[in-house]
Order: C-alpha cells, then structure tokens, then sequence
C-alpha cells in the first residue's frame, strides 16, 4: 500500500459517511432506540461521530504524525451537524496532507522504530473503523425512520 492507495481508501468511507450525516435530522444525533442498555458507549449516532474523529486522531496523528491529539475537540455534546463536519473535515485534511507528501512512501513498514503495528495496518484500521460506525449510524438511521441515501 502506498499514500495514494490510503487516500483514496479512507475517502470512500468518508463520503458515505458525510452523505448519511447530511440526511440526517438534528434531532437525530442523539437518537437511541428503545432496549439498548445505557452501558453501551456508542449507542448514539452523535457518541459514534465523537468516536470516529478521535479513533482517527489517536492512530494517525499522536501516532504516525506525532501530534498530539487533543480529546476535548472530538467531544461532540451539544454541537450541530455542521460544527461535526467541520471537526471530521479537519482531522481528515490533515490525514490526507500528510498522505500528500507521503505518497511514494511504502506503508508496509512500521510506523516507528519500537512499533510492530505498520503504516498500512493503521490506515486500514482507521477506515474499516469509520466504515464499521458507518454501518451502526446506518442502522440506527433506518431504525428512526431516515432513508439512506444510497438505498
């Protein structure tokens, strides 16, 4: 895998995420259908949107950039659809820009000197991540009674 294999990977999850969030009600985003236990931790689309920017800061930036991410900015309580976008816009250029300039780059090596884990297993990990929370907001989409859009 290379940068460009990357980029185009995690943009695919990306763009159906965003064409789901943007049907989406308000409302919505802190949607629990009835029966799920309040222990469950990502159980509203909202808690998952929070989820999905900090799993993608966590793995790609504290650890492949090495830039410390900061978990007040992916909590999203209270914020609208549009402050969410922003926020999961912003820590994807910043993915896509280190990518840019990382594009002949073999990802098939580990990401640091002590790490096991490799380049490719992280950028992986954090699109069939997103893709996995997708599929929850999916459900939890059809379950308020909100059509997807590509259904």
């Amino acid at each position: 895998m290379n940068g460009l294999d990357a980029l185009t990977m995690l943009s695919w999850t990306r763009e159906r995420l965003f064409s789901v969030i943007e049907v989406l009600p308000e409302e919505f985003l802190d949607f629990k259908p009835q029966g799920i236990p309040k222990s469950e931790r990502y159980n509203k689309p909202r808690i998952i949107l929070s989820h999905i920017a900090f799993t993608e800061s966590y793995w790609l930036h504290e650890k492949v950039v090495k830039d410390p991410y900061q978990p007040s900015t992916w909590s999203f309580p209270g914020k609208t659809k549009d402050v969410i976008i922003e926020a999961l816009n912003l820590i994807r250029a910043k993915t896509n820009y280190w990518l840019e300039h990382n594009l002949d780059l073999c990802l098939d090596q580990p990401y640091s000197t002590r790490a096991k884990k490799t380049y490719s297993w992280l950028f992986y990990h954090v699109a069939e991540h997103e893709a996995h929370h997708l599929g929850q907001i999916c459900l939890l989409t059809t379950l308020a009674g909100v059509k997807i859009p590509w259904v």
